[in-house]
């Protein structure tokens, strides 16, 4: 069983503070503003949702979740974040997770047939103890399946240092699995002295967004190749991008043609602080 490392600091670790908090992200002015309605038998491919604290991000991600809450479920939920120091390949944990919800059981039948498919899959549960971009997406997922959340499963991966050609060698991989729906978990632009990162000075906030929607109009062309000399020529760090190439590559593969955003702002908007700022957006592939 891994433990919650992450609690407390991205999320509240008591269960009442953590639903409360949750649904205020649901019904605040930059969330959706409105809980899940009903669910129907429609499937959902993938999400990309962001991972910060959730008084920052948890509106940003509540538009997704409200989603998975409409969608069927799948045999598993793959989560793949970055592991922001890079360590490792692709970590898979094989331990079940603890939240303040519950426990998510990982589908282990899942992670045998992914590293059945591909070599870069690695056993190393100890890598989820040190990256917070799958532990944080637990428990909105539990609370949109709330209904069936001893139904659901998990395949947790975390993708540190592998090459444009392994991300498009995972990509395909899953796109081989049946019934599972891709949970894409990245923060779009970070800016200021902290993240080494000032192309600019003036118009930030405008700057960001405009570097912010080069980037997600190409990922909703599905434009592999010009998102990457883009993010390479800018020298921008979305910290999700590896993930963001896998799941490109999944949906080629895959012949998933529907994508849209669903919510976009950044940090500045909460903040006020207009020396830093993270940004944050939704999308859905379907």
């Amino acid at each position: 069983m891994r433990k919650p490392q992450f609690q407390g600091l991205f999320y509240p670790k008591d269960y009442t503070k953590l639903e409360k908090e949750i649904q205020n992200n649901f019904l605040d002015s930059l969330g959706p503003g409105e809980f899940p309605i009903s669910r129907k038998n429609k499937p959902i491919k993938s999400i990309i949702v962001p991972h910060a604290s959730y008084l920052f991000s948890g509106q940003c991600a509540a538009w997704a979740y409200k989603e998975i809450a409409e969608s069927k479920i799948p045999k598993a939920y793959v989560i793949i974040g970055p592991h922001h120091n890079k360590q490792g390949k692709v970590s898979v944990s094989v331990d079940d997770f603890e939240t303040p919800f519950g426990v998510l059981k990982v589908n282990q039948e899942i992670v045998k047939e992914l590293k059945e498919k591909t070599e870069l899959i690695e056993n190393n549960g100890g890598v989820h103890n040190d990256d917070h971009s799958v532990e944080v997406q637990l428990p909105f997922l539990q609370f949109v399946n709330k209904d069936k959340i001893n139904e659901i499963k998990i395949v947790p991966l975390l993708i540190g240092k592998i090459s444009f050609e392994e991300c498009l060698e995972l990509g395909e991989a899953l796109s081989e699995i049946d019934d599972i729906t891709l949970i894409i978990s990245t923060d779009f632009t970070h800016y200021g002295d902290e993240f080494n990162y000032k192309p600019f000075i003036y118009s930030i906030q405008n700057n960001i967004k405009n570097i912010d929607s080069k980037i997600f109009q190409f990922i909703l062309n599905q434009d592999l190749a010009r998102l990457k000399e883009y993010v390479e020529r800018v020298k921008n760090n979305t910290c999700g991008i590896l993930p963001i190439y896998v799941l490109l590559k999944f949906c080629k593969q895959s012949f998933i043609k529907n994508s849209r955003l669903l919510s976009y702002y950044n940090s500045m908007d909460i903040s006020g602080d207009k020396n830093k700022s993270v940004s944050y957006a939704s999308f859905i592939f379907e």
